[in-house]
């Protein structure tokens, strides 16, 4: 069951349910990332959720590149017996090629250890990146208030990714354990 910490005792780290009742939210109590204090519990949270938001990523193959036979380079030989028309437009337009996402900031899941250093910072900009509802990708993850979409965005992704084990976390092999005791009892 999740459980609140008094401030002041230990870092809070917590669940709170906002309402009645949408999902529960996670929050921190500092921020985290580039010039933030990054309390060992805070950045544990947000390197957690960081890595649920960026699994599918690591999952998918790597984007192509824009020589490939996708973009256009390659034209395929006429069916046999057909001879090519040398300087026709073709009849159709194609489509644009998708938006481009940003390369992944590192070759390998984000390490969740605690530590807010360059690659948590990179993850955080990567993040950023591809919301677009955050309009700056400072590199950091703000406490909830109404001006900073960074924690909103991942406690989106996580409710999405783990909606039927939001509220046991510590369930997911790639939760903390470190986090347990500000969530969970026994």
């Amino acid at each position: 069951m999740p459980r609140l910490l008094l401030p002041g005792i230990v870092p809070v780290v917590h669940i709170r349910r906002v309402g009645g009742g949408p999902p529960p939210v996670y929050v921190i109590d500092q921020a985290v990332g580039r010039a933030a204090p990054n309390d060992r519990a805070d950045v544990l949270l947000v390197q957690y959720l960081l890595r649920v938001a960026t699994e599918k990523a690591f999952a998918q193959p790597a984007p192509m590149q824009a020589d490939t036979v996708l973009a256009g380079s390659y034209t395929p030989p006429p069916p046999g017996g057909l001879r090519a028309a040398i300087g026709v437009a073709p009849r159709h337009t194609p489509h644009p090629p998708p938006p481009a996402r940003p390369p992944l900031p590192d070759t390998s899941p984000i390490v969740i250890d605690g530590v807010c250093g360059p690659q948590t910072i990179a993850f955080i900009e990567y993040f950023q990146a591809t919301q677009p509802t955050i309009p700056a990708r400072d590199g950091r993850v703000e406490p909830p208030a109404p001006s900073t979409p960074t924690l909103a965005a991942l406690n989106a992704v996580l409710f999405a990714e783990r909606q039927g084990m939001i509220f046991r976390l510590f369930a997911d092999g790639a939760f903390p354990a470190e986090l347990r005791e500000y969530f969970y009892d026994g």
